[in-house]
C-alpha cells in the first residue's frame, strides 16, 4: 500500500478514536482506561512480532528505546488524558494542531530534515482549515483552563520530538518489531500512572458495549495505527507524517455527523477543503530521487537525496535488506552505482527458483534506492558471516 494511503489510514483509525475513548470514558477510569489499552497493545504487537526476525538489542538500544517510549508513548498518554480531563475538548484539539508546526521546527533544529516550500505551503493551508474548524477565534487563556493547556501543549511538543529522534532508528529496523518493544517499555511506564486506579475497576460492571470499544480502540486506533505509523515513518520524513495529523478533527467530525450528532456546516466544508487541498500540497515529492523511495529501476539515478544523510551516490538492493535485519546479504557489482546490487536469502531462493532477474523477480523483491550510507547499514544488518548458514538460506529462503 502506498505511503500516502497508510497515513490517511491511520488517520482514519485515529479520527475514530476520538468518538470511541469519548463514550468508552463514561464505564472507565481515564488513568485505567490508558493502562489497559497501552498493555493490550504491547501485548498484541510482541505476539504479531514473534516470527518477524530480528536481533537482540544491546544496552545502548534499549536506552534509545527507553527515550522513544518515554516521549512516544508514556507522556503522550499521560499528558493527553490529564490535560483534556482539566481543558475543554474544543481546547485539546486546537492545542495538538501544533505537532506539525513542532515536528518541523525539532527536524529542522537537529538537522534530520531540510524544510520545502511545498510543505511550508501545505502546513499554512491545512493549519488555517483546521483553526477554522475548531473556532480558533475563539480561543480564550482562561484560568480555570490554564494547566490542562498547558499539559495538553506538552504532551504535543513530546509527540513532535519522538516523530523526530525515532525516525533515524525505524528506517533501519523491522517497524513492527520497534512498535512492539517500544509499546512494551511505555506499559512499564504508564503502570506507575494507572496501576492504581485500574485495581479499583470492576470487570463484571462493565457492559459489552464497553468491553467492544476497548477491543476496537486497542486492535485499530493504537495496534494498527501506531504500527502503520511508525512503518510510514520509516519511509518518509517526519514532517509528512506529522501533516497528516490535521485530519483528524475532519474525520472526528464527520464520523459524529454519521452517529447523528450534528451536522456539519458551510465552516466544516471550507475547513475540509482547505485541509485536504494542505495534506496533498505537502506530500508532493520528487519520488525518484529519495532514499528508499525509488518508483522506477531502470531509471536509477547515480545520486540520490537521502534525508538522513544529505546527497550521496546511490545504491540498490531489496526491500527486506532495505527494512529488515538478519535476512541474509547476496550481491553482485553494479557499473553505475556506488555500491553492489544486494538482496536477501529468500529472494536470493527465488532467483534460483525462477532463473535469474526478470521483470516479475524485479517486482516482487521491490528493489530499493538507498544512499550509500544507508546500503552499508543494511549489509551490516543483514550480511551472515557463516558460510554453512549462508548456504542454507540460500536453498531455504529461511
Amino acid at each position: 500500500m502506498p505511503v500516502v494511503g497508510v497515513l490517511l489510514l491511520v488517520q482514519l483509525f485515529f479520527g475514530l478514536h476520538y468518538v470511541a475513548a469519548k463514550s468508552l470514558l463514561r464505564w472507565i477510569d481515564p488513568a485505567a482506561w490508558a493502562l489497559v489499552r497501552v498493555a493490550g497493545a504491547a501485548l498484541l504487537l510482541q505476539l504479531l512480532a514473534l516470527r518477524r526476525p530480528s536481533r537482540r538489542p544491546g544496552r545502548r538500544e534499549w536506552g534509545r528505546l527507553a527515550v522513544f517510549a518515554l516521549f512516544g508513548v508514556v507522556l503522550n498518554q499521560v499528558l493527553f488524558i490529564e490535560g483534556l480531563s482539566r481543558t475543554t475538548p474544543a481546547h485539546s484539539a486546537l492545542i495538538m494542531t501544533m505537532i506539525p508546526l513542532l515536528t518541523i521546527l525539532f527536524a529542522v533544529l537537529l538537522g534530520k530534515e531540510r524544510p520545502t516550500a511545498a510543505r511550508a505551503a501545505g502546513l499554512v493551508l491545512a493549519l488555517a482549515g483546521v483553526w477554522i474548524l475548531l473556532h480558533a477565534d475563539r480561543f480564550r487563556v482562561a484560568g480555570d483552563l490554564l494547566v490542562g493547556d498547558l499539559l495538553t501543549l506538552t504532551n504535543a511538543t513530546s509527540y513532535s520530538l519522538f516523530l523526530v529522534i525515532s525516525r533515524e532508528y525505524l528506517v533501519r529496523n523491522d517497524p513492527l518489531v520497534a512498535t512492539a518493544r517500544v509499546f512494551t517499555l511505555g506499559a512499564f511506564g504508564v503502570a506507575a500512572y494507572g496501576l492504581l486506579p485500574l485495581s479499583r475497576v470492576e470487570p463484571a460492571s462493565l457492559p459489552w458495549q464497553a468491553w467492544s470499544l476497548a477491543a476496537f480502540i486497542i486492535v485499530f486506533p493504537t495496534v494498527g495505527a501506531y504500527w502503520l505509523n511508525y512503518w510510514a515513518l520509516s519511509r518518509v520524513a517526519s514532517s509528512m507524517v506529522a501533516l497528516f495529523i490535521y485530519l483528524q478533527p475532519v474525520i472526528a467530525t464527520a464520523s459524529q455527523w454519521g452517529l447523528g450528532q450534528g451536522a456539519p456546516g458551510p465552516r466544516f466544508y471550507l475547513a475540509a477543503v482547505l485541509v485536504f487541498a494542505g495534506v496533498a500540497l505537502g506530500s508532493l515529492r520528487r519520488r525518484d530521487r529519495r532514499c528508499g523511495m525509488l518508483s522506477d529501476v531502470s531509471a536509477a539515478p547515480p545520486e540520490v537525496d537521502c534525508e538522513l544523510h544529505g546527497r550521496r551516490r546511490g545504491a540498490m538492493c531489496c526491500r527486506h535488506v532495505a527494512r529488515e535485519s538478519g535476512r541474509g546479504f547476496y550481491a553482485v557489482p553494479s557499473e553505475e552505482l556506488a555500491r553492489p546490487q544486494a538482496w536477501c536469502a529468500a529472494c536470493d531462493a527465488a532467483l534460483r527458483r525462477g532463473g535469474g532477474w526478470n521483470e516479475e523477480m524485479f517486482e516482487k523483491a521491490e528493489m530499493t534506492l538507498l544512499c550509500e550510507e544507508c546500503w552499508d547499514e543494511a549489509r551490516r544488518r543483514n550480511e551472515d558471516r557463516n558460510p554453512l548458514r549462508r548456504a542454507w538460506r540460500s536453498l531455504t529462503g529461511r
